[in-house]
């Protein structure tokens, strides 16, 4: 009966987790003209400049389909008659894809990943992992509740189903381990995808699954990627349990009421409970790394140059200039910033910078720090460049004035020039060669089809460049694409001319190390042999090596010096690591190349797209998408009553229709209806809303239209925009008045630095809204009001702590000022309880605020307010805040106040 109970409220979370599935990524350009072709499974909407791109992205989706299968138990879109949607975003700069069942869809952008890209084509390691989310998304069709729940939810169903059984960390981890299974890549055959594991269990700092799973307010955690591979893959390789997922799967569709499945899950394959399974896990990864650290031994480390933060820090793309070295530095306490590093190893901050960039490379000539950033376009989300940037010598940071896509700038050695890869739409690439001065263009190589440049070194005046092929990586001479050294499957990563050699990183042996290898002959030869491994290498002005390298508190700054460089021969191979090996071994064969058909591409209308009627819901929920993008915060709220949701296939219009039975007025039924459209560029949105007379309430009718002008100028590690938005609202309060007009024109202005993973506010930021609103009755005239808000973000006394300062006026009615300080503590990581709830850690608040209302004096308020924060509530996967708020008035005690927080942020 308590598990029964316990449903009801999982099932009621699900309502909350769903209303998370349902979103839009944005809008692509309006000018393109689109096209749509059919395979067996899926249906493909793509640009019609990118026919041949999606052709050979639908052979890719095809053919994995059937070998997914044998160890999940489902292939994709098995229980469904119409074929599976999947959307092409071929003019966006980002690198990534992902399945979404409300609607059910595929997205897909197509800009390969240039800054930490596998051994194989972006678009197989693309297509076999969303894929594999393709199929795991089948089993609610065939689980009782979940079944006879679609009837009454729709595709919010599977989005519910999916949050809570497997969850995030078990279907990523799923999706990492079939593409390591089913190709000659996958993230789970790097060395870096499980480094920090590697470090922290071969030092026995050991956690259990929930802890890796959802992290620390403390301690550095890698993603929930990790997590659920080292679950799934340890399960397959260190029990011999091959069909581990598809056993999942069979149990959650098998039981009446299927929690805790993933705990019976692990002990019908383990034989153990889940922790002792867990850890047993944890060993086996542990003494493979020793086994394989053993065989590379002995180990030359260098001297710890930089001393480790508070929290733990990175430093990476280590550069070095005539001021010393540069590097990118974060933590978790501090967002990513530039800084620069002496030779004795002081740390001094230079600029914010952001987290979507390129390495850094320095010309000589001019003085120039050159890299490149990911930049979204004004006001359109699915289109965005990767833009050359430099930093001179006084500090000040510009744009070379040229657009597109361009990654990896690398400097000449001999002259005042760079060059870059710059990907396009139709999936072909090139190496520009600019001038360091002014950024003309002033060469092109062409690359090949089938081959994906990487990075670029210069020697001598000549350019080489890493690349990708499906035979994996190597490193061509690109006059005339000729490779130096047969293709493998390894990483290769940081490429560099010095002393007439190519140096680069690669993890060939098992963990990145430096190689160099002779354009003449040929000749290949490992430099360095650490433990665990090196990256972003760098000469300093004496010859010494410089590294990050990774320990359990920091990845931090070494110094090697010059007489311990190794010189030993070695052959470019793929990395070999045991547990994917066995992972291949088990899953059998790879794709199947499709012999099925292809249909012609046609015509596909923005304007009479398919618009489906996805999902619906037993409760009224209320979104407002236009407001509230200033991130200052985002309000949903939900009543009883029912909602209908649906959206077009491109993802640009959407809205819902519903009833509430319930209104801030009292009990009394509400029709409501909402339209939102962002392909134009703007976003436009159309709203009615009409509740029934009761009691003695009267009717209402309320239309509303309104347009905003969202502009992203965000950049150099600053979120920043601006929002101009009109709004206007008929309103009919029955008998009781004449319908009257209110209106409201405002302009909103923002900027901030992003949250440190363990802070809770920004560091620094700012942002405004100014308007002007007014109201117009028929006899009485247009009543007007200037008004203002705003809020703005400091650092607190510690690292981890913030100040955020708001405020808003309405001329000569009303004011309010409040002042918060917010700081965490007691980092618990407590887990006792999961997967119902897992503590992370506790959230301590003082409060000051005065405000002035509408004939009343001024009141003045102080107090404080702790908060629990959980990680997950009851298998919903969003932190969600517990706790009490007192608020205390000294003007009149009687407004003093307790109140009770309960959050989740979605």
């Amino acid at each position: 009966m308590r598990r029964f109970i316990l449903s009801i409220f999982v099932l009621a979370a699900a309502a909350g987790i769903a209303r998370g599935q349902v979103y839009t990524l944005g809008a692509d350009p309006v000018n393109l003209r689109w096209k749509s072709l059919e395979t067996e499974h899926f249906r493909l909407v793509y640009p019609e400049a990118t026919d041949s791109l999606a052709r050979e992205y639908a052979k890719s989706l095809e053919s994995f389909v059937h070998t997914t299968e044998p160890s999940i138990g489902f292939y994709p879109n098995q229980f469904y008659k119409r074929k599976m949607p999947v959307i092409f975003h071929a003019y966006s700069a980002t690198s990534n894809g992902m399945v979404s069942w409300a609607p059910r869809r595929m997205e897909l952008f197509t800009n390969a990943d240039l800054y930490d890209p596998e051994s194989t084509p972006w678009m197989t390691q693309l297509t076999v992992h969303e894929g594999r989310h393709v199929a795991q998304m089948q089993f609610p069709r065939r689980n009782w509740l979940f079944g006879s729940l679609e009837y009454l939810l729709g595709d919010l169903s599977t989005g519910a189903a999916t949050a809570i059984y497997p969850g995030q960390a078990l279907m990523e981890g799923d999706a990492v381990a079939a593409e390591t299974a089913l190709t000659d890549s996958g993230r789970g055959r790097t060395s870096d995808f499980l480094e920090y594991y590697h470090v922290a269990l071969s030092d026995s700092l050991y956690r259990d699954f929930w802890q890796w799973r959802y992290g620390s307010q403390k301690r550095y955690t890698p993603d929930y990627y990790r997590a659920g591979y080292v679950l799934v893959a340890g399960m397959r390789t260190a029990f011999n349990d091959t069909l581990f997922t598809r056993r999942y799967f069979h149990n959650v569709n098998a039981r009446f009421l299927p929690f805790f499945v993933l705990y019976r899950t692990v002990e019908q394959g383990s034989w153990m409970r889940f922790d002792r399974a867990f850890k047993t896990i944890q060993d086996s990864f542990r003494a493979e790394w020793a086994a394989a650290d053993s065989a590379r031994a002995p180990f030359v480390e260098g001297q710890d140059m930089v001393q480790k933060g508070r929290l733990y820090d990175t430093y990476i793309s280590l550069t070095p200039t005539d001021k010393g070295f540069y590097a990118i530095h974060g933590a978790l306490d501090k967002a990513t910033e530039l800084v620069r590093i002496d030779s004795a190893g002081k740390v001094r901050s230079v600029v914010p910078f952001s987290s979507q960039t390129s390495r850094l490379t320095y010309d000589r000539f001019y003085k120039k720090l050159i890299w490149s950033e990911h930049r979204g376009s004004a006001m359109l989300e699915l289109k965005s460049y990767s833009m050359l940037r430099y930093m001179n010598e006084d500090g000040t940071i510009r744009d070379f004035k040229v657009k597109g896509r361009f990654f990896n700038p690398s400097a000449n050695d001999i002259g005042p020039t760079f060059a870059a890869v710059q990907q396009f739409e139709d999936g072909h690439s090139s190496i520009k060669v600019f001038s360091s001065s002014v950024g003309t263009v002033l060469e092109e190589f062409r690359a090949p089809a089938g081959l994906q440049p990487v990075e670029i070194a210069w020697i001598d005046g000549k350019i080489y460049a890493s690349a990708i092929t499906e035979e994996g990586f190597s490193i061509y001479d690109v006059d005339g694409w000729r490779p130096l050294f047969a293709p493998a499957h390894s990483k290769i990563n940081r490429l560099f001319g010095r002393d007439g050699l190519i140096w680069f990183s690669s993890d060939r042996s098992g963990v990145p190390e430096l190689h160099s290898v002779d354009p003449a002959s040929g000749e290949m030869l490992q430099r360095t042999s650490l433990r665990f491994g090196g990256k972003e290498f760098a000469f300093g002005p004496d010859s010494s090596l410089w590294y990050s390298a990774p320990t359990a508190e920091a990845k931090i700054v070494r110094r090697l010096e010059p007489g311990k460089l190794l010189a030993k021969p070695v052959t470019f191979n793929a990395i070999q690591i045991a547990s994917a090996e066995k992972l291949s071994a088990q899953e059998g064969a790879g794709s199947i190349p499709y012999e099925g058909p292809i249909s012609e591409g046609k015509r596909y209308s923005k304007l009479f797209q398919p618009v489906r009627f996805h999902s619906w819901m037993p409760v009224y929920v209320e979104y407002n998408p236009v407001e509230k993008l200033s991130g200052e915060e985002v309000t949903n709220t939900g009543t009883l009553g029912a909602t209908v949701l649906f959206q077009n296939e491109l993802g640009t219009s959407w809205g819902s229709a519903g009833v509430s039975l319930v209104d801030s007025l009292g009990f009394r039924t509400g029709v409501h209806a909402q339209f939102v459209s962002t392909g134009l560029g703007p976003t436009f949105e159309l709203r009615a809303d009409y509740y029934e007379e009761a009691s003695y309430l009267p009717s209402i009718l309320n239309l509303v239209a309104g347009v905003s002008f969202p502009i992203n100028l965000s950049k150099g590690g600053w979120r920043s925009g601006i929002i101009p938005s009109y709004k206007a609202e008929l309103s009919y309060w029955g008998k009781l008045i004449y319908p009257w007009i209110f209106r409201k024109a405002s302009l909103t202005a923002y900027t901030m630095r992003p949250v440190a993973p363990s802070g809770i506010f920004p560091k620094w930021g700012i942002g405004v809204e100014m308007g002007m609103r007014s109201t117009s009755f028929p006899y009485w005239g247009t009543s007007r009001a200037f008004y203002g808000k705003g809020f703005a973000y400091l650092p607190g006394l510690m690292s981890t702590h913030g100040i955020k300062l708001s405020g808003e006026f309405v001329r000569k009615e009303s004011y309010l000022a409040k002042a918060d300080y917010a700081f965490p503590f007691l980092p618990l990581d407590w887990s006792r309880c999961c997967p119902a709830f897992y503590v992370r850690n506790l959230e301590g608040g003082l409060h000051g605020a005065v405000e002035k209302l509408p004939g009343t004096g001024r009141n003045l308020y102080a107090g404080a307010s702790l908060k629990v924060r959980l990680a997950n509530l009851l298998w919903s996967p969003y932190d969600t805040y517990f706790g009490v708020k007192y608020l205390h008035c000294f003007n009149d005690p009687s407004r003093s106040m307790w109140v009770p927080v309960l959050s989740v942020n979605m």
